[in-house]
């Protein structure tokens, strides 16, 4: 690694035409599987040697891209020395090992949120994913989940260590990798793009999915017993971007663009439906303590509905007819969250029902009524006198059934 540094420190002070920083990398990695091959051939004793010298020629051949991509190799080092050095400690349990484990986390990620800054500030736009910076923030965070993954396997070690511990090690490391890989695709988009609304819903997606993802793998590491306000407000992010994205009306008019939106929305609903899924695996939906997310599941999925809807309009060239569809898919929802909190005898779900019909009702006298045209108004009052009828029934004929309390 000295070697590495100081040939790469060379080359960049030599400022030559030509980028051979790769071929230093290949270089050590030919040397360490040339050992390797002659302790395997002579049959000596290497119960620790070989399988080091193979691991360390697969880490010098996994960076030799980013680093011939002008990626920053001091950041590369640090992450592939602290993978190393965790596994020596593993092999050898040597305390030192532990404690140079705990540094260079700490300096790998200094580093790599400097190099960060330091692209932000220069304005360069190298081509997409094919730069150095990304091709580091990769490893990097691999580098990181591949740490959190030495702490899972060798749990009963790190249980009695004294500074790199399994908890809280084990988590830090698993969310700090995970915000790694995300940063860096994330900064590709924002950075390489150069349509806004292309950018945006790539970033949209790609939030959307790897919230989804992380609610996925890490369930069984963060119970959502005891994280479900954590995973609750995940699920809000990607609501509210879409909100914020697809309600920009040039945004329809790309075919690709479209099937990205298409795309986010069924992520989202399959996050909310894994959410309620693993939380209602654990607490009882009739609960009081249930209410509050069912409420909240309730709620994002009435706007998801009613934003898609909207984009449906859009997309078919309906933009005049956004108003009624708005009305229409809130009253679906109500109708819905009625029927649901009827059969559950769920009180909560009812009343989120009864104020989505108080929305739609809203609504229809306040702004359709005036904008529309005489043929709109009729379908208008059409559509307020059944909601109307519907709602003093309903408070009429099942007053208690809607008011009564749940049932624990």
């Amino acid at each position: 690694f000295l070697y590495l540094f100081f040939c790469l420190w060379f080359l960049r002070e030599m400022q030559l035409e030509q980028n051979i920083k790769g071929a230093f990398t290949l270089f050590i990695a030919l040397v360490n599987v040339a050992i390797a091959f002659i302790i395997n051939r002579r049959k000596v004793e290497k119960s620790l040697l070989y399988p080091a010298l193979v691991g360390l020629a697969l880490t010098f051949v996994s960076i030799t891209i980013p680093i011939q991509l002008d990626g920053t190799f001091i950041t590369l080092l640090w992450a592939c020395e602290m993978v190393i050095v965790l596994w020596l400690f593993i092999k050898w349990r040597i305390r030192i090992y532990e404690y140079f484990v705990a540094i260079l986390f700490f300096l790998t990620n200094v580093s790599y949120w400097m190099d960060i800054e330091a692209l932000l500030g220069s304005g360069i736009r190298p081509a997409l994913f094919a730069n150095g910076t990304f091709a580091t923030g990769v490893s990097v965070g691999i580098a990181f989940l591949l740490v959190a993954w030495f702490l899972f396997r060798e749990k009963d070690l790190f249980a009695t260590t004294s500074v790199w511990k399994y908890s809280p090690c084990n988590a830090i490391t698993l969310l700090d990798g995970s915000a790694v890989l995300y940063t860096a695709f994330m900064i590709e988009f924002s950075r390489n793009i150069d349509d806004w609304y292309l950018s945006q819903g790539l970033m949209l997606a790609f939030t959307a999915a790897t919230l989804f993802i992380l609610l996925l793998v890490m369930r069984k590491r963060f119970p959502v017993e005891r994280y479900f306000r954590w995973y609750a407000f995940s699920l809000l992010i990607p609501v509210c971007w879409y909100m914020y994205v697809f309600l920009s009306g040039h945004y329809f008019l790309w075919t690709a663009l479209q099937a990205l939106g298409w795309l986010t929305v069924a992520v989202i609903a399959a996050h909310i439906y894994w959410l309620a899924k693993e939380y209602y695996a654990v607490f009882n939906f009739r609960s009081k303590t249930a209410n509050r997310m069912t409420v909240y599941i309730s709620v994002l999925s009435t706007v998801l509905l009613a934003l898609a809807v909207r984009s449906l309009l859009c997309q078919l060239s309906l933009s005049d007819e956004t108003n009624a569809g708005f009305s229409i898919s809130l009253a679906i929802a109500g109708f819905v969250e009625m029927a649901t909190g009827m059969r559950l005898h769920l009180k909560s779900l009812r009343m989120v029902s009864l104020s989505t019909f108080g929305i739609v009702l809203l609504k229809l006298v306040a702004v359709d009524l005036w904008l529309l045209p005489t043929i709109g108004k009729i379908i208008i009052f059409i559509i307020l006198g059944v909601i109307l009828l519907l709602l003093s029934f309903l408070y009429q004929k099942l007053k208690k059934v809607l008011f009564e309390e749940d049932r624990g």
